[in-house]
């Protein structure tokens, strides 16, 4: 139970129900649910116990758990150690030993906040119905704009229309995720410092090329890995670029686990429609975790627009509140900063007006919360004895 009283909820999963039911014995202050098979588990924070597992079982069950993006936890005993160290560690898996390790690494893991919390915080999203709409121009503003007071991240996960390295023109550039991905799907080491940039103070930037032919070999867990990666990183903000089509393998990903949709859409019926199918979509897959989506209506002039803000808002069945009107050299000032700097034209400054509206409006969020550390005597676990 973390500090003001708020449950938490562990899966269990054993080889037998005695041996996790002796783990949850020991963990009466949890809601905790024994599992022994990890297909079945809803929860989002897992202890394995590896105890009296086989080889390929453990094998098998750590590749289901890290494609499904569970927080775990495992437990071993000394004599599993020499098999599994290495393997765990190259891999990222927390691990404790029973019987040598202290409970704050347990304690640490059970009440820490889940990888589904952070997310919930951190990631924003932004994905058009159709091109042309301003997402690369919009998310790049509020990158920019949110680095400002924080530590924020940018990524250009479009593989089909890249252009997030066009806003940052003459920067050192970062290594191009698509080589990560392929070495992910080849199972080669990865360092991610390699794929990323600080374009500028306290912005992280990471580009994608187009390249169709590895993105038909890309599945799930790697833009998973990834996404995972990410959100574990110190950045308070992480903003992702996706694809136009919330089917593709990168759109999933991001879509089913973004706190917050940014998207920009014209005043047109070849973008509204669109827009409206891919909001629909999100109620269907997301209906008990529905994310937050924040439109914003892109070269919109009040009176040459051929659909008036109140009926877009009707159709989409969201809130429109903000829009842009159209001008020239917005692209150029977001990219060179000039938007943030409050000079510029007539036209620019009305622009930065209404973005800066806009990203108030996301209430992003500058400070994290921070729990106090519970801080306990190093005592050796015992759940059972070999």
């Amino acid at each position: 139970m973390r500090k003001g009283g708020e449950i938490v909820r562990v899966a269990i999963l054993s080889k037998t129900a005695n041996i996790g039911n002796n783990v949850a014995d020991y963990l009466s202050r949890y809601d905790t649910s024994v599992y022994t098979s990890s297909s079945d588990i809803t929860e989002e924070k897992v202890l394995f116990t590896f105890f009296n597992y086989k080889e390929n079982e453990i094998t098998e069950h750590l590749e289901r758990l890290k494609i499904t993006g569970k927080e775990l936890l495992c437990i071993l005993q000394d004599y599993e150690l020499p098999l599994w160290n290495d393997k765990l560690n190259s891999e990222n898996i927390k691990y404790i030993v029973n019987g040598q390790d202290g409970t704050d690494k347990l304690t640490n893991f059970l009440d820490g906040i889940t990888k589904q919390e952070r997310t919930r915080r951190r990631s924003f999203v932004a994905i058009e119905p159709v091109g042309g709409c301003g997402k690369t121009m919009i998310s790049t503003y509020l990158a920019k704009r949110a680095a400002e007071e924080q530590r924020v991240r940018i990524i250009d996960w479009d593989a089909f229309s890249p252009s997030l390295d066009s806003y940052f023109e003459g920067k050192k550039e970062s290594g191009d995720l698509v080589t990560a991905l392929r070495q992910l799907r080849n199972n080669m080491s990865l360092d991610m410092l390699d794929y990323e940039v600080e374009a500028e103070k306290n912005l992280l930037v990471t580009n994608m090329s187009l390249n169709y032919v590895e993105s038909s070999k890309w599945k799930p867990e790697h833009f998973l890995h990834i996404w995972e990666y990410y959100q574990k990183q110190p950045e308070q903000i992480v903003f992702y670029q996706l694809p136009n089509f919330p089917m593709l393998t990168p759109s999933a990903v991001a879509l089913m686990r973004a706190s917050d949709i940014i998207l920009p859409i014209r005043a047109e019926q070849r973008a509204i429609e669109p827009a409206r199918y891919f909001i629909d979509w999100l109620r269907k897959h997301r209906h008990d975790d529905m994310p937050e989506i924040h439109v914003i209506v892109n070269k919109y002039n009040e009176d040459e627009a051929p659909i008036a803000l109140q009926d877009v808002e009707k159709t989409l069945g969201v809130s429109v509140k903000y829009y842009l009107p159209y001008v020239e050299d917005i692209a150029t000032a977001v990219a060179t900063g000039e938007i943030l700097t409050g000079k510029g034209s007539r036209g620019i400054r009305k622009a930065a007006d209404r973005l800066e509206a806009f990203y108030q409006s996301l209430a992003i969020r500058t400070n994290e919360d921070k729990e106090e550390e519970e801080t306990d005597k190093k005592i050796g676990l015992a759940f059972w004895k070999k």
